[in-house]
């Protein structure tokens, strides 16, 4: 009786020890996800832009859920990731030019499941990134360039905008002429046409003025920025 009782103190006291150990025990510490982009060019129409996401040590099973805030305020886009343990890879949003240009905001929010998905820890994280208007160039050129008095010159300026690779055609926007006067640049009367599908704009004057007159286009700002073109010079013979 005296061993027994012996025996059941120190079942006790190993219980205690272990109950102790667990009770002070520091909790698993949850999975990070992360997600980031780089800045670039809100292009014309529609596009997939790229983002890259991470899920750090110590997930299980998971899933990414991410948001994209647009510069209004409101959601832009969203996208889904899951998987299981560390991973890394790229996503996309999908925009259009019409969601406008400015600083979007990433969300992105990270679920763990257990070994039996019966429990989840919930982690958030965010990142910004921004997108601007394309860039724009345009050129001008005159046919002819030594008039007679009183005689047709054809204006004729070619707008073209940034896209992915390179620069192309920016159909449809507005170009006006410029007429250098006194130190300033100034509208030319009717000068404001608006460009073709191929971004090719076309006005045609009848040339009265004597003496040379220095020309200019600018490209105004549309779904892109503006730019000016090289001036050029059109004397009357």
């Amino acid at each position: 009786m005296r061993a027994l009782r012996h025996l059941t103190a120190g079942t006790v006291t190993i219980l205690a020890l272990v109950a102790s150990v667990l009770s002070t025990a520091s909790p698993a510490a949850a999975a990070t996800g992360t997600v980031s982009a780089s800045n670039g060019v809100l292009l014309e129409g529609c596009e997939d832009y790229d983002y890259q996401w991470s899920v750090g040590p110590g997930a299980r099973n998971w899933n990414l859920d991410v948001t994209l805030i647009g510069p209004d305020g409101g959601s832009a886009s969203s996208d889904y990731q899951s998987g299981t343990y560390s991973s890394s890879g790229t996503g996309s949003f999908f925009l259009c030019d019409s969601d406008g240009a400015g600083t979007y905001r990433i969300e992105a929010e990270l679920t763990e499941y257990g070994a039996s998905y019966s429990s989840e820890i919930t982690t958030t994280s965010t990142a910004s990134f921004t997108l601007r208007k394309p860039k724009s160039r345009v050129t001008l050129s005159a046919s002819p360039t030594r008039p007679r008095f009183n005689g047709v010159v054809t204006l004729r300026a070619q707008v073209q905008q940034e896209q992915r690779y390179g620069y192309g055609k920016a159909a449809y926007g507005y170009v006006r002429l410029e007429v250098l006067t006194e130190g300033a640049w100034r509208p030319v009367p009717q000068g404001k046409v608006v460009a073709d599908g191929r971004g090719v704009a076309v006005t045609r004057y009848r040339w009265n003025i004597r003496g040379p007159v220095r020309l200019r286009a600018r490209a105004l700002p549309s779904h892109y920025s503006e730019s000016y073109s090289s001036p050029i010079t059109v004397r009357t013979r």
